[in-house]
């Protein structure tokens, strides 16, 4: 019974001699089950039906739930089943100031030949419409509540049958004519012209968009006009479908239709959102996105298990962007990885789609910024994600990648490539740690599985003796954030949920941090850098803080841990007023910015000079640059307490 589809299950519906009642009501019982507003369109075939009911039905409903959708598909199947027996006009308020502007689409919308001749009618649409003032008796008292002047068009002159027309008055709340002359416009056309109306509107923002005045009059003239209510509920599955036949590539609809429909349903019901314009504007970008990695690498838009993983990514960061949870300044901050500014994003998003990490977005945080900005992936962008690809592993792959996704391997691919990078491990082949770390987390999880045969124990062991003699550099940890505890590169960590994994990343933490240090130490003893903040104050700056590019290579150690906080003060002293004001700026945003590692490596430092500012405000009081040193201090306490808590 899947395949049933039908607007009214009256008489007519197969013939009420081939159906027996007892089926209708079965049928009947179906539809309600599975169509959440069956009942709203049984009520409007009974109220269409009706010969001159001289009230409106309004459909109430939040923005983008579907209210438009409904009422076109019902009249569509209306139509089909009528053969014209009754009549349709629609009009959206949005936007519409006046009330001849109604007037006007009706017409253009039973003659629009005619309407669009405007030169001929110079200018003016209606020759025949008459100023008409309509008495209404809106509290049923038989006073005359409302006198409102406006120009009906001559109904029975454009209209012919008047009560064979069915006018659908579409966005109420958008409506910048008064709500209460726009209703009675409306009543005055069901009460003394006959027509039936059907009234779509969000009367929650007509709430909290009116003062209580408006709200007084509205609830008034609704009362009066409107006889029934009903809030429609959305129909995903048939939105979807409604929206995938949109889609113009042939290519794309059937993935749509035939592989990604759990995706996009899932992803809409993990929102938690109710508007079903997400799932269509979002489809339609995400075409665009497609055309863009089509014309690049046919391999992208072929492949389906790429293509969905794609997906689900674009329709998450999609839906909150457009609902107003993500900011652009959320891709900025992942670009830069300021964990703390990160913090409310990344909880958002993981609480409502557990399988999304924000370190894992396929495309950088760059890319994508630039993508729900300006529209575009450039061919670039594409063909470096690709290659990072799992997908699309090929001989340029790195062993440790093609291992990382062991469930892809053959039975007789995978000895082969653990064997490699074993080997390339014993040939210290591999020197960026966050890779080393990557490698030994697969070993972990591989042991689990059954597939590798040294011990948990064994794996950590050689973990850290590999640490022990490998030569890491300051660039090779350039880019690494301790906070990263999900992956990197675009890969999360296997075995993540173990405590072998947290002894190697509190390992790894360890020995990074012995690496700056040390390359901090010999830095600050090669170069002046109190002289530097002397007489470059702008690149002594861009140490403290990576305020613009080029990034100075030495940005990322802790290089205060090792200066002179009596003579760094006394320098800060000497300079001009706006040059304190901008370094004191850089060295808050410092914290900002690399989050707690580095309050933690250099809190001597900011302890000390903590006392050595209170001790210079006592020889300054009185003098502006007393001032300078509260400010400096004051900005100094805005920055959080050390953490030395492990993973």
């Amino acid at each position: 019974m899947k395949g049933i589809c039908c607007c009214s299950l009256g008489s007519g519906w197969l013939g009420a001699d081939l159906v027996s009642s007892q089926l209708i009501n079965i049928l009947r019982g179906y539809m309600m089950e599975n169509d959440p507003n069956f009942y709203i369109k049984e009520y409007l075939d009974s109220y269409l039906k009706s010969d001159n009911p001289q009230f409106a039905v309004m459909l109430n409903g939040k923005w983008g739930s579907g209210k438009t959708w409904f009422i076109e598909k019902y009249i569509e199947e209306k139509k089909k089943e009528e053969k014209k027996t009754n009549k349709y006009l629609y009009v959206s308020l949005y936007g519409i100031s006046t009330i001849s502007e109604i007037s006007d689409t009706f017409f253009k919308e039973l003659h629009p030949l005619l309407a669009s001749k405007t030169a001929k009618f110079g200018g003016a649409l209606f020759r025949g419409l008459i100023k008409t003032s309509i008495q209404l008796d809106i509290s049923g008292d038989d006073k005359k509540d409302m006198s409102i002047n406006s120009e009906l068009p001559k109904i029975i002159e454009f209209l012919g049958d008047v009560k064979s027309y069915t006018l659908i008055f579409d966005d109420l709340e958008r409506c910048k004519i008064q709500l209460d002359v726009v209703l009675g416009y409306i009543n005055s056309l069901v009460e003394h012209q006959g027509c039936k109306a059907i009234i779509i509107a969000n009367e929650e923002e007509i709430k909290a968009g009116t003062d209580d005045k408006v709200q007084h009059a509205y609830k008034r003239i609704k009362e009066k006009l409107i006889g029934r209510s009903f809030t429609t509920e959305p129909i995903l599955e048939d939105a979807i479908n409604t929206f995938i036949l949109e889609i113009k590539k042939e290519k794309l609809k059937d993935f749509f239709q035939n592989q990604a429909r759990e995706v996009i349903t899932g992803v809409f019901r993990q929102s938690k959102y109710d508007n079903l314009r997400l799932i269509k504007q979002s489809l339609w970008e995400f075409e665009r996105l497609y055309g863009e990695i089509e014309t690049t690498n046919n391999l992208f838009s072929e492949n389906t298990s790429f293509l969905k993983k794609l997906l689900f990514i674009y329709l998450v960061l999609s839906f909150e962007i457009k609902q107003g949870s993500l900011s652009m300044v959320f891709f900025e901050y992942l670009e830069k990885v300021l964990i703390k500014e990160l913090e409310e994003e990344k909880t958002l998003l993981e609480k409502k789609y557990p399988y999304v990490s924000i370190y894992n977005l396929i495309f950088s945080a760059k890319v994508w910024n630039v993508f729900f900005t300006k529209g575009f992936i450039s061919k670039k962008d594409i063909s470096e994600t690709l290659e990072k690809q799992s997908e699309f592993s090929d001989s340029k792959t790195p062993a440790w990648v093609k291992l990382w996704n062991f469930y892809k391997l053959t039975d007789e691919e995978f000895p082969t490539i653990l064997e490699q990078v074993e080997n390339d491990l014993k040939n210290r082949v591999y020197t960026k740690p966050q890779i080393i770390l990557h490698i030994y987390c697969i070993f972990l999880r591989l042991y689990k599985e059954g597939l590798y045969s040294q011990s948990s124990n064994e794996i950590v062991k050689k973990y850290k003796h590999y640490f022990s003699e490998a030569n890491i550099t300051l660039e090779e940890i350039s880019d690494y954030n301790e906070s990263s505890v999900e992956g990197w590169d675009g890969r999360g960590y296997s075995s993540r949920e173990t405590e072998e994994f947290r002894e190697m990343f509190n390992y790894l933490k360890e020995q990074i941090s012995e690496v700056r240090d040390k390359e901090a130490k010999q830095y600050v003893q090669r170069l002046n850098l109190l002289n530097m903040m002397k007489e470059n104050a702008d690149e002594f700056i861009k140490i403290l803080y990576p305020i613009s590019k080029p990034y100075n290579k030495n940005y990322n150690m802790p290089v205060l841990k090792y200066l002179n906080v009596e003579k760094f003060l006394e320098t800060w002293l000497n300079l001009k007023p706006e040059l304190r004001e901008l370094i004191s700026q850089a060295l808050v945003k410092r914290y900002n910015y690399f989050g707690k590692r580095f309050i933690n490596d250099e809190q001597n430092f900011l302890n000390e000079l903590k006392k050595e500012i209170d001790k210079e405000k006592g020889y300054k009081k009185g003098k502006v640059s007393y001032l300078h040193l509260k400010s400096l201090e004051e900005q100094i306490e805005t920055i959080p307490e050390p953490d030395n808590k492990q993973v």
